[in-house]
């Protein structure tokens, strides 16, 4: 847990220092167009077969019987099945894709996206074998090898992306992305090689029955995969037609912040996988971990996000350079749909674990296929406000479905994933949030204070209400008497 969050603020970090200096150096419209070509280049991992997805339960499912060959060939296959197939649906869909350009950039941005698409095709094949060997990490355990990882790369991306784009602008960006994705995959194998010594030192072996059985546990993932190749490379696209691509450029920036913010809850969940898939009796186990899990994420989501919500204006000031209420919308946006999304994750991970995907694939087709069409219909009626609008009911939808399923299927009552301290949490720290948010917007214009002063008293005042709340609650000394605990032991062996 600690090394997902620590992951996770570090990369946010990264993230907000280089935005801003990207912002500087080439601006916010170009900055849109890398975001909507990468959207658009997404339609060729199509060809990852859900792979990715499977690798943290075959792993840790083999790990478990003590079958670490068994393990090693699936890490090998899967690799070499989704580089192989990823890298001949790049040189299919490649032309295709230089088509599809002329009709989601305008003429202004149109050369320089096909430029960049390459790069773009190619950084995305290295993140998903990337992704594989984290996924690979997250089961045999030892997440604080794939945080640090990480943050290495993101590191060596931050700096080759300083060197390169103040001389050779998006291109530079472009071939900093694909530096980054090559140094993750070579990290990750190195690294995976010490944890599973039974791995080669190149992954050269490709077995058919373990592609056979990766590829029927998969087909649900693919189909996810596919679907969600619609909900937010689909967005980015709309808006970059309905707003612009400043802002397409906006949504990058909102929806990369709060998938890090994000990141920071659901990642420290992630390593329950595995916990699922070794589990001796699911039924009996279960139920009792995902209701100590829901407890314990509510307890963090609520104040975190609430935060979010309620310094919006203040990030948008620091990080963008003004405040800019397109901006500023995406971010409340996107943090209550995700918020939402979050809610669901102890009931999808525990369907990961278990196996069982069937209301995971339906959650992800209800919002893939709702994103497209309200975004279509909403995008044409009202603009970029239409399109935000069909995202967050899309993505609330589709949440909510896994997280009514594994509630009706184990009969577990909501009402006992709730409790007044928590209604009282979300009141204080939503309703200071609404009242951030409303003296912001109503005095942006005065001139009484700078955006520095601006900025400070918001994050301090909404920092000071979350921390208080966070204080007063019961759980928080039902953790502290746990980790007392766990230190006194570990002290006394």
């Amino acid at each position: 847990m600690f090394s997902a969050a620590g992951q996770t603020v570090a990369q946010t970090a990264i993230l907000m220092l280089l935005y801003r200096y990207l912002i500087v150096q080439i601006g916010i419209e170009q900055l849109g167009i890398w975001s909507v070509v990468l959207a658009t280049g997404s339609a060729a991992r199509v060809s990852e077969l859900g792979f990715g997805g499977s690798i943290t339960r075959f792993v840790a499912a083999y790990r478990a019987q003590n079958d670490h060959k068994a393990a090693a060939e699936i890490l090998q296959t899967a690799i070499m099945s989704v580089g192989v197939l990823f890298g001949a649906s790049i040189i299919i869909v490649y032309p295709l894709l230089l088509l599809a350009l002329q009709y989601v950039l305008p003429t202004s941005g149109l050369i320089e996206g096909r430029n960049i698409l390459p790069y773009g095709l190619v950084s995305l094949l290295l993140t998903s074998i990337a992704s594989i060997l984290m996924r690979g990490l997250d089961a045999c355990l030892r997440s604080e090898l794939r945080a640090g990882i990480m943050i290495l790369g993101n590191l060596i991306f931050f700096l080759l992306s300083i060197l390169s784009v103040r001389g050779y602008g998006l291109l530079g960006l472009a071939v900093a992305q694909v530096l980054e994705g090559a140094i993750l995959a070579v990290l990750g194998w190195i690294v995976l090689r010490r944890v599973m010594p039974l791995l080669p030192i190149i992954p050269l072996q490709w077995k058919k029955s373990r592609f056979k059985e990766m590829l029927s546990y998969g087909v649900n993932f693919q189909i996810n995969t596919l679907v969600m190749l619609l909900f937010e490379p689909i967005t980015k696209i709309l808006l970059g037609r309905y707003g612009g691509l400043s802002a397409a450029g906006y949504f990058e920036m909102a929806q990369r912040l709060v998938l890090k913010i994000r990141g920071l809850l659901v990642e420290s969940n992630r390593v329950i996988v595995p916990v699922y898939a070794s589990m001796a009796s699911y039924k009996n186990e279960a139920p009792a971990l995902y209701e100590r899990n829901m407890h314990h994420l509510l307890f963090w989501l609520i104040p975190v996000f609430a935060a979010l919500v309620g310094i919006a204006p203040a990030i948008s000031e620091v990080w963008v350079g003004s405040f800019q209420k397109q901006f500023v919308t995406m971010v409340v946006a996107t943090a209550f749909a995700w918020m939402i999304n979050i809610v669901s994750a102890p009931a999808y991970f525990a369907y990961l674990g278990q196996g069982k995907l069937r209301w995971v694939t339906i959650a992800h087709v209800v919002m893939g296929g709702t994103s497209i069409f309200s975004g279509i219909i909403l995008g044409h009626i009202l603009g970029w406000h239409g399109v935000i609008t069909g995202y967050f009911f899309s993505l609330m939808l589709g949440s909510l479905i896994p997280l009514w399923a594994y509630h009706y299927e184990y009969k577990i009552k909501i009402i006992r994933l709730l409790s007044i301290s928590d209604a009282i949490l979300a009141g204080v720290c939503f309703g200071a949030a609404l009242i951030s948010l409303s003296i912001y917007w109503a005095f942006i214009d005065a001139t009484l204070l700078n955006k520095w002063t601006r900025a400070s008293m918001t994050i301090t005042c909404m920092g000071i209400v979350s921390i208080a709340a966070i204080w007063f609650h019961p759980k928080r000394r039902n953790i502290v008497i746990t980790i007392k605990a766990r230190l006194k032991s570990s002290r006394g062996t």
